[in-house]
């Protein structure tokens, strides 16, 4: 891996190097401004406060969850894997509050905001400029997840228009039809208590993102498939129906850790759950399985929620495992 420039800024960063051939980009879109304690869950107390303390923090400690992006030009495509959260509000009509829910009370229709904690996002545009990057040069979006951090720079929230509008975007084809076909998912949603914001919210919310590119959709179903060539997904299910991404450039490879794991702490206690993971058994089991995969292909990690610039290699460590960033 070749470092090509970076430049340093709370909220306006990018960092360059080449996988191989092909020039990756990390671009920060925005930081999310949490504590540890509504972020992990099923952390015995005593063994979490000892982890926490170990870092000189406490379940209640503040911290910066980033929202990186990241850009792949393989000399053939200019690729993004997701889109950060430029829009970061839901508009709910009569008929998607017929069920809201106590914290969400049926009144006239609203606009509501997307996320349970203050962020700064929306800066993915931007710093592409900074890199010389146009919007338009985009000619290829793969989607780990529809959550509102990975799908929220789908579209401009100004005009509800394509924020790439030449770009193919592909998504794997049970995460699409759990969010869009699915009647029963809202039924299935509310089976959970996944944070903050209410599920019609993160609903809806997703469904207003990807109306917009349907026909500019491919959805994949195999893991074999190549998207581009030299990269594939690889099946992370548990979080959602998320796929992590592999990139594949000459010998060197690249594991997108999509929302596996999101902070480092959890890949010394991969049981740890995060308080928005859909299966969590699930989650905890591919959190595993993607660290392994790393260890076994020398794999760089790229973590979009881990500290800027979100790489680094895992190691195995006593029953769990560490990230030694780079």
């Amino acid at each position: 891996m070749q470092e090509e420039r970076k430049k340093a800024s709370k909220y306006f960063d990018t960092y360059s190097f080449y996988l191989g051939d092909f020039r990756v980009i990390s671009v920060l879109d925005g930081i999310l401004h949490a504590d540890i304690a509504s972020m992990l869950n099923g952390a015995p107390p005593q063994e979490a406060a000892a982890l926490l303390h170990s870092h000189h923090l406490q379940m209640d400690s503040p911290v910066d969850v980033p929202w990186t992006v990241f850009y792949i030009d393989t000399g053939k495509n200019k690729i993004l894997i997701d889109t950060g959260m430029s829009k970061t509000f839901v508009d709910l009509d009569p008929i998607s509050m017929n069920n809201p829910g106590p914290s969400l009370p049926a009144q006239q229709p609203r606009r509501v905001f997307i996320s349970g904690h203050p962020v700064d996002c929306g800066h993915l545009l931007e710093n592409l400029r900074y890199e010389d990057i146009k919007a338009s040069e985009i000619d290829t979006i793969i989607i780990t997840h529809a959550h509102a951090d990975h799908i929220g720079g789908l579209v401009d929230p100004r005009s509800e228009s394509l924020a790439f509008p030449n770009a193919r975007v592909f998504m794997w084809k049970e995460e699409w039809q759990f969010i869009m076909e699915n009647p029963d998912v809202l039924s299935n949603l509310n089976k959970y208590n996944r944070g903050p914001v209410p599920e019609i919210v993160q609903l809806k919310y997703a469904q207003q993102c990807l109306i917009p590119v349907k026909d500019h959709l491919t959805l994949i179903d195999s893991e074999q498939t190549d998207i581009v060539p030299g990269i594939q997904y690889l099946n992370a299910h548990g979080h959602s129906y998320m796929m992590s991404i592999v990139v594949t450039s000459g010998r060197e490879k690249l594991l997108g850790l999509a929302d596996a794991a999101i902070l480092p702490l959890q890949l010394q206690h991969p049981e740890w759950h995060y308080t928005n993971d859909l299966n969590r058994e699930q989650a905890a089991n591919s959190r595993r399985k993607l660290c392994e995969w790393a260890i076994t292909n020398n794999a760089l990690v790229a973590s979009p929620h881990f500290p800027f610039p979100g790489l680094g290699h895992i190691e195995r460590k006593e029953q769990g495992y560490h990230w030694q960033p780079i």
